[in-house]
């Protein structure tokens, strides 16, 4: 397996972009270093969220930039073929994630962080439209003013914004909703321009040729806005208009579908792989899964024949007794929540300092290697664990009640 450094230069070169790797390192790390082993997938959450969303901006604005600047020819050939095949959005996310879950894993080997580090998939849809806003229309058409197409070639069309082809100037109160559009776009440009004429130094404002150019503009837009009668309200909806994201509305619809097909191909195997892990916990919301993947992993053990490291096998006995447990509080069946996470903390502290060097089994081998076996076994008699009753946690509600089957999944026949 590369390390996180590795994976991280790999994912820089083929984004040709470079993601602060130490800075990412370096807050996980604190979270390790300063946080209780019960709570390292709360506080890694909040820190991998935060950190994810100030590199995934960034980002956004790189890969909008130089896809804008490719398509309309202005870089060179060799850039061009690598910008066409760089991440997009949720590649990206998926490529920080491998990196930052590989570091906490090399900080603290023996700990398998949360799936996507407990994010839900309505917290990586309200990411991504953070990182879709962050890079809006305006910004767009700024890149393509200053670095891209220029103002000479947008001459034009600020003139096509105040008359059509026959030279027949429009009334903006008048005009359809496509000449209004164009409008809007004058306003705006025109805006940025000015924008740009206050950033530059006394000396360049006055005397430099970009600053007359700017200037030639900016009168230009002024005397076309004018004769369209441009209104105050449609200065207001010009600017409501470019803050919208430059990306295609069809685009960020298809990067949240693709968020739930991710979550529902990838979430159940990544419960099962947590559920060797020394520090997994039952998620509260999700306990019917939990419950329904502990009683197929439980057969699985149950048939390695001993081709699973003892250790691993050991330490799935103590999680399923954490769920157990964790199932009994949610039922009120004589023990209280707070005993019952003092009951997971004690296992985690046991098996932490029993299992020193344990590096989290995985479910892939352990499929490969009972598979055949599970298929022939009969189906066992179950303990129902009724989840309609009232808990002290939110459950949705199933068509079958999921089962914690008695023999596979007690300690004493693992």
């Amino acid at each position: 397996m590369p390390t996180s450094r590795e994976l991280a230069n790999k994912f820089n070169e083929k984004n040709i972009y470079e993601i602060d790797y130490d800075y990412l390192r370096s807050r996980i790390e604190r979270v390790m270093n300063r946080t209780a082993r019960s709570n390292f997938d709360r506080e890694l959450k909040k820190t991998f969220a935060k950190v994810l969303l100030e590199e995934a901006i960034d980002y956004e604005a790189f890969r909008r930039k130089n896809l804008y600047s490719a398509v309309n020819d202005k870089l060179d050939g060799a850039r061009t073929e690598k910008v066409v095949q760089i991440s997009n959005e949720i590649d990206f996310l998926l490529g920080y994630v491998e990196i930052a879950t590989e570091c906490a894993k090399e900080l603290t080997p023996n700990y398998q962080p949360q799936f996507m580090f407990g994010l839900t998939q309505d917290e990586v849809k309200n990411i991504f439209n953070k990182q879709f806003s962050s890079y809006t229309r305006r910004d767009e058409a700024r890149h393509d003013l200053l670095n891209v197409n220029g103002l000479r070639s947008w001459s034009e069309d600020v003139e096509f914004s105040r008359a059509d082809y026959n030279g027949k100037v429009r009334d903006y109160e008048q005009a359809a909703a496509r000449e209004k559009g164009y409008i809007k776009e004058t306003y705006i440009r025109k805006e940025i321009v000015k924008d740009e004429l206050k950033r530059m130094s006394f000396w360049k404002r006055w005397f430099s040729r970009t600053a007359r150019e700017f200037k030639t503009f900016v009168k230009t837009a002024e005397k076309a806005l004018k004769d369209v009668k441009f209104t105050k309200q449609g200065e207001k909806d010009a600017i409501a208009d470019f803050k919208a994201p430059a990306a295609r509305h069809d685009d960020v619809k298809l990067t949240n579908k693709s968020v739930g097909v991710y979550y529902e191909r990838k979430e159940p195997e990544s419960i099962k792989n947590s559920m060797f892990a020394i520090g997994y916990r039952p998620n509260v919301a999700r306990i019917a899964d939990h419950i329904k993947y502990a009683n197929e992993l439980g057969k699985m053990v149950k048939a390695d024949n001993g081709k699973m490291p003892a250790e691993a096998k050991e330490v799935f006995k103590m999680n399923f007794e954490k769920l157990k447990t964790v199932a009994d509080a949610m039922k009120g069946k004589g023990i209280t929540a707070a005993d019952a996470d003092r009951r997971c903390m004690a296992i985690e502290n046991e098996m932490s300092e029993k299992y020193a060097d344990y590096k989290p089994f995985t479910i892939d081998k352990l499929v490969s290697e009972t598979a055949p076996e599970v298929a022939a076994e009969p189906e066992k008699t179950s303990v129902k664990v009724d989840l309609n009753e009232k808990t002290n946690a939110p459950v949705e509600p199933k068509k079958e009640e999921p089962s914690i089957t008695k023999e596979p999944v007690t300690k004493e026949n693992i």
